[in-house]
């Protein structure tokens, strides 16, 4: 045969040569077609920033829904409309024990005691835009000389000035002219300042019963009292300083309670509703109206609505 086998089949020599050349030569084939592509680098300084920016944006978002969701829900209003909603805030207030530490507002008046009390509510007559009157539960009317605007007040300040008149009551020697007596020295509780006072008792023991404060009160033991309920616990209030701002800033000055303001509704027109126990039948201020006799002023208690 003039083919050997050792051209059919390489030596072992030849074969080691080859496989070699061939590993020498893989550089090349690699750089002309590449088996792997190269690895790309995922973590890029452009992807922590991106992920920091969406961290720190879930966190925010995070943090402004749990403060909305644990924000407390004014429902002491149910659905009535108050032209204060968007400053109602709560907050947790330690109540003060003044039993035999007198606190500011307690004691024997002064002309600077009576200030304080007089600034807790002096700015309660609020003007509000006409359409935000629209949606309030009872008519109101105008603000004198601003057509646009509509009288307004929020009822704490009217509880807190029933308090005050409570107050005074207290000191006849201070305002004697609340007291007028028989002429056998006896009180006469039949005048409209007693009645005046009669309804601010009734409007804060209904506010009282409307509101329910929940707050639990714990007690002590004392070896001689026995168990008593503590002086001292914390209250869900509303903020009061933003009530109080709120009221101030809408302030109308130029305003008595004797104005005529255009309605021409007199005391005739008011609708007397039968008396109740309140929260139950509510007795609506009647301050500043002037009556006959005490006789009409008793009739006209009961809850008040004007015909508009």
């Amino acid at each position: 045969m003039s083919k050997s086998y050792e051209d059919d089949y390489d030596s072992p020599t030849s074969s080691r040569n080859s496989v070699s050349a061939g590993l020498l030569n893989s550089e090349d084939v690699n750089k002309d077609f590449p088996l792997v592509a190269p690895r790309k680098r995922w973590i890029t300084p452009a992807r922590v920033h991106l992920a920091a920016l969406y961290t720190i944006l879930l966190v925010f978002t995070l943090q402004a829904l749990k403060t909305w969701f644990s924000k407390p829900v004014d429902i002491s209003l149910g659905n009535l409309y108050t032209p204060a909603k968007e400053v109602i805030e709560y907050e947790e207030i330690e109540f003060t024990w003044n039993f035999w530490d007198k606190g500011e507002y307690m004691g024997f008046p002064t002309d600077e005691k009576d200030k304080m009390w007089s600034d807790l509510y002096n700015f309660g007559t609020s003007g509000i835009p006409n359409e935000e009157a629209k949606k309030l539960p009872y008519p109101t009317v105008p603000v004198p000389d601003e057509p646009d605007k509509s009288l307004v007040m929020l009822d704490v300040w009217h509880q807190l000035h029933c308090l005050n008149t409570i107050r005074r009551m207290m000191y006849p020697e201070r305002w004697p002219e609340i007291w007028t007596k028989h002429e056998d020295g006896t009180i006469n509780y039949d005048t409209v300042e007693m009645l005046h006072i009669d309804h601010c008792i009734d409007h804060i023991r209904q506010t009282l019963q409307c509101f329910g404060d929940t707050a639990p009160t714990s007690f002590f033991y004392h070896p001689t009292k026995g168990n008593n309920p503590s002086p001292w616990g914390t209250h869900m209030c509303k903020n009061f300083d933003n009530l109080k701002e709120w009221s101030v800033e809408r302030q109308i000055v130029h305003f008595s309670m004797h104005d005529k303001l255009g309605t021409g509704k007199k005391h005739d027109d008011f609708e007397i509703k039968p008396k109740g126990s309140g929260y139950g039948g509510s007795a609506k201020d009647v301050e500043g109206l002037r009556f006959e006799d005490v006789t009409e002023a008793r009739e006209m208690v009961g809850e008040v609505k004007i015909h508009m």
